[in-house]
């Protein structure tokens, strides 16, 4: 089963009436890598700075300091952590699909186990785990199951201030889970909160939890942390600004007018 990555809306000039825009991603989508030189993006997705940037061909950028001095590539060798001119250390998470600091020096990853069914001659995943690594060392200090997410690819949203990580696992028409992960003195405490919803963004505040529904639906607003529903919402008035690529199905995301009721 493949798991597309999310394609992330890059036209986000204002418009001239004033109204919030919101477009979706993981932490990762303020930073862009073109194979020689990475760039930390700002909220409109202008380039905010810029480093050359020289890692080993078949990787894929996961995560970067906004300071630009560390940035994390994955691939199937591993999870290499590096610094610009500097080759970098790869600590042994195979095949990653996530990454997120939740520290400078630690660095919260999901992954799946990849095993070789009988009689295949290629790996294929299974069960996904969630590993917290300390990137000086360079080692996982804490490892769990993501629940019981099988085959699934994940993606991860950060909370703008209280240290949570939200990880959707993608199972395709199976539908998704929702698993908040949040860190204590290298311990990682992983609890599932939601089904069938896919977080988009959290608020400047993070009072609030932008959702679309994976099978389709409207744009949901949730209390944060309680998950309580705001209402009224729902991506289908004048004001949809905003289209997205999910690896559920392509959905609309909303705008509202600043002050109004879903605004954040």
């Amino acid at each position: 089963m493949s798991h597309p990555r999310a394609r992330h809306v890059t036209d986000l000039a204002a418009p001239p009436d004033g109204r919030l825009l919101f477009a979706p991603g993981p932490a990762t989508a303020a930073y862009r890598w073109d194979g020689e030189v990475l760039c930390r993006l700002d909220a409109r997705l202008s380039t905010a700075g810029a480093v050359p940037w020289d890692v080993p061909p078949g990787e894929r950028l996961l995560a970067a300091l906004p300071d630009l001095s560390r940035a994390v590539f994955g691939s199937g060798a591993g999870l290499r952590i590096t610094g610009p001119g500097r080759t970098g250390r790869v600590v042994s998470v195979r095949h990653a699909d996530s990454a997120t600091f939740v520290a400078r020096n630690r660095l919260l990853v999901s992954a799946p186990i990849m095993y070789l069914p009988d009689g295949r001659g290629r790996e294929e995943r299974g069960w996904h785990r969630v590993h917290l690594v300390d990137t000086e060392a360079a080692r996982v200090v804490d490892r769990q199951l993501l629940g019981d997410s099988v085959d699934a690819g994940v993606d991860a949203l950060a909370h703008p201030h209280d240290g949570t990580v939200l990880l959707t696992a993608f199972e395709g028409q199976d539908g998704g889970k929702v698993f908040a992960v949040r860190v204590d003195a290298d311990r990682m405490t992983v609890r599932r909160i939601a089904d069938d919803l896919i977080p988009v963004d959290f608020s400047p505040r993070g009072d609030r939890l932008l959702c679309i529904g994976y099978h389709g639906g409207p744009v949901v607003m949730l209390r944060w942390p309680d998950l309580t529903v705001v209402p009224p919402c729902t991506g289908s008035t004048p004001e949809t600004r905003r289209r997205t690529t999910t690896r559920a199905s392509p959905r609309t995301v909303a705008s509202w007018p600043i002050g109004g009721r879903c605004s954040w």
